[in-house]
């Protein structure tokens, strides 16, 4: 709904609820990419906003991203690794949009219009020059908690822990 916020149903559409808490007054909210109980969304005005509570409660979010963004787009990988796309930067968060970090860059004077995975979790970016670029980050179905190597006797032993798996 347009300049109203975000809304929700539970009955196959056939009402909707307003879910737009701490969002501006009157958001026009132009995407949404959500993920578990998390939704990221971005503003008309090029604010990024983050819910970890189904939209009962919406922060503004800017942890490791630049103050001006350009036309961003949000996508959540499945394994909640979110990444925001603005100008030519692609942005990634490991916290569902917390925190963010400057992943990969696509060449000067490209502007990035869509995010999306393949199969295999390779990121994918589709931008204005009609070029769709390959990022050379590949999620890996764990999260680490430690990970560390011995050599002895002419053996390399790995030990590693993790805190998620997925499809293990």
């Amino acid at each position: 709904l347009l300049n109203e916020g975000v809304y929700f149903s539970l009955d196959s559409c056939k009402t909707w609820h307003s879910r737009s808490n701490g969002l501006p007054n009157n958001p026009s909210i132009k995407s949404l990419s959500v993920r578990a109980n998390c939704i990221l969304g971005v503003t008309a005005s090029n604010e990024i906003y983050l819910t970890t509570d189904f939209g009962g409660n919406w922060n503004e979010v800017t942890n490791g991203l630049p103050v001006t963004l350009s036309d961003p787009v949000v996508k959540y990988h499945s394994s909640g690794i979110a990444f925001l796309a603005s100008g030519r930067n692609i942005y990634r968060s490991p916290d569902f949009g917390v925190t963010w970090f400057l992943n990969f860059t696509v060449p000067q004077g490209v502007r990035i219009l869509s995010l999306s995975f393949d199969t295999n979790s390779v990121l994918y970016a589709g931008c204005d020059n009609g070029f769709v670029y390959k990022s050379g980050y590949t999620m890996i179905p764990v999260e680490l908690v430690s990970f560390n190597s011995t050599y002895s006797n002419n053996i390399v032993s790995l030990l590693w822990s993790t805190a998620t798996e997925l499809n293990n």
